[in-house]
């Protein structure tokens, strides 16, 4: 009985780790979203295409499939034009 209870548990531990972290489309899994800032700046949503950068958590990641995770001063050194509706993460 006290195996089935560490399966479990261990079951529900993964699960609960795996989804609270979403992963957008072209990221890589070792680059999920979520931690705002890393040592040395800043992480935003860099688009290439249209040079916008955004918060994680901005709502506008769902439809963006040209966007890389990026420090905000590397976005800003590509020309990024921050969000209007989350300011990039300002």
């Amino acid at each position: 009985m006290m195996k089935f209870f560490q399966i479990v548990l261990a079951a529900t531990l993964a699960f609960s780790f795996s989804a609270s972290q979403p992963i957008f489309a072209d990221t890589p899994t070792d680059q999920t979203p979520g931690a705002q800032s890393l040592a040395g700046g800043d992480m935003v949503m860099f688009n290439e295409n249209s040079k916008k950068y955004h918060a994680l958590s901005c709502g506008h990641l769902t439809r963006c499939t040209h966007c890389v995770k990026m420090k905000r001063s590397e976005a800003l050194a590509q020309g990024g034009i921050p969000c209007k509706t989350c300011g990039g993460g300002d």
